[in-house]
């Protein structure tokens, strides 16, 4: 029942659960219409940037920090002793816990049904014809 006056989002779309992340608790009021779907998509964009420039804070500061810690253990070199521990941690982190064995699973992928426009293309055609199309929310 896809015609232009209707827009179908599933649950497993990445904006859909993007604004679940922020929004759960107000489901009731971004599934009314397109529209207000996509304010909430972009409040939620524009809060997972906010979230993102913390990140990068962070990190920043991490990496002064290791710094100050490099310039400290070339002044006072007795600490060097904690670098081969500092390895071990590393190695653990980038090639998993030694004697872990990994496990993948491959899945034949099913054809597809009739591709949904996604939704910035929606946003452009409701603007250009100022109409804000229904929202059809398909679970699963």
């Amino acid at each position: 029942m896809n015609n232009e006056h209707t827009f179908e989002v599933r649950t497993t779309s990445w904006h859909y659960r993007l604004i679940c992340i922020f929004h759960e608790h107000r489901a009731y009021r971004f599934e009314r219409d397109f529209c207000t779907y996509w304010r909430y998509v972009i409040g939620s964009i524009m809060i997972s940037v906010v979230f993102a420039a913390i990140a990068i804070f962070v990190i920043v500061v991490g990496v002064l920090a290791s710094i100050v810690l490099v310039k400290h253990l070339y002044m006072e070199p007795q600490y060097i002793m904690i670098l081969p521990f500092g390895l071990i941690v590393r190695d653990m982190i980038l090639n998993g816990i030694p004697g872990k064995s990994d496990s993948v699973s491959y899945v034949r992928a099913e054809a597809k049904p009739l591709k949904q426009p996604s939704i910035f293309s929606m946003k452009m055609k409701s603007v250009k014809s100022k109409f804000c199309p229904q929202l059809n929310v398909i679970k699963g």
